[in-house]
């Protein structure tokens, strides 16, 4: 019995006809996610899906309607896919899926979370995004020592010598 539920969840997808987006996500949300604060208070939002389509459609939700870029793989211990959205763009997620007035059908301690996710504000800095590694930089840094590296590719230690051990152990 466990199997076939087990082969629906793989098979799982958004509706092939028009429907209301944020309706559909929200109960995805409400059903396989969570919303709430990490240790360091920061808002997040995470949807758990074994689906490859239901993945890929919240990923291409998440860019088209946030500009928000997912590239996702399914964790080692469970084969699941952890779709992890944090700080403002949650806020703004949870904003549109919670407390818009289309919003009337969800679970009410989620909703309240999301309530409180509105309340806050930022008290870090903002992480500088992350530079995509290119071809030319790859073989770069495979004919160049680390200082070279580092000095021409504007590039810190670390991030050359963890690129380094991926190119080297792919």
């Amino acid at each position: 019995m466990w199997f076939s539920s087990y082969r629906k969840t793989i098979k799982a997808a958004s509706p092939t006809v028009d429907y209301d987006q944020f309706s559909f996500w929200r109960g995805c949300i409400d059903g396989d996610g969570s919303l709430g604060f990490a240790k360091d208070g920061s808002p997040y939002i995470s949807f758990c899906t074994k689906s490859e389509y239901l993945k890929k459609d919240y990923c291409v939700f998440l860019l088209s309607k946030y500009n928000i870029k997912k590239n996702i793989h399914r964790n080692q211990r469970d084969n699941i896919y952890n779709i992890l959205v944090k700080n403002e763009e949650a806020i703004q997620l949870a904003q549109d899926l919670y407390l818009s007035s289309d919003s009337n059908l969800y679970l009410d301690r989620k909703y309240t979370i999301a309530l409180d996710m509105q309340q806050w504000v930022r008290t870090r800095p903002k992480a500088s995004p992350r530079k995509s590694w290119t071809k030319e930089e790859d073989d770069f840094i495979l004919t160049h020592n680390i200082e070279e590296s580092m000095q021409t590719l504007d590039r810190t230690h670390s991030s050359i010598k963890n690129r380094l051990f991926r190119l080297k152990n792919q």
